[in-house]
């Protein structure tokens, strides 16, 4: 059997489980390096190649306030929030909302409470 033909008949994915636990006991300060200053985990806007990392990743979720139409007030939803990236833009951005975020590696809600010490909101 040809690769292209593997890659047709096989599984989406394989070992899932394993491959997600290996993947959230990366400790916090990995993420932390790498990542921008929002530690926005999954990808960023990059319109031209000045925008440095920060400000594509400012730019992304400006771009999902726009999609979803979110204004100041309404009950906002995060379900796999991460780190808390766009939870915590959201909530710098529309105080007057009431954010709830869900998420479930413990590492990362480690992290996400030390960040948060420096702001008024609660987990």
């Amino acid at each position: 059997m040809s690769v292209i033909d593997g890659l047709k008949t096989g599984p989406i994915a394989e070992n899932t489980i394993d491959a997600n636990e290996q993947h959230y006991e990366v400790p916090g300060d990995y993420f932390k390096a790498v990542l921008g200053p929002k530690l926005k985990y999954s990808c960023c806007w990059f319109d031209d190649e000045s925008v440095s990392l920060g400000e594509g990743e400012i730019k992304m979720m400006e771009s999902y306030l726009e999609r979803a139409k979110i204004e100041d007030g309404q009950m906002i939803l995060d379900l796999g929030c991460g780190w808390g990236s766009l939870s915590l833009f959201l909530a710098e951005r529309f105080p007057n909302s009431a954010i709830y975020s869900v998420r479930t590696p413990m590492t990362r809600l480690n992290t996400l409470k030390t960040l948060q010490k420096r702001r008024t909101w609660r987990t």
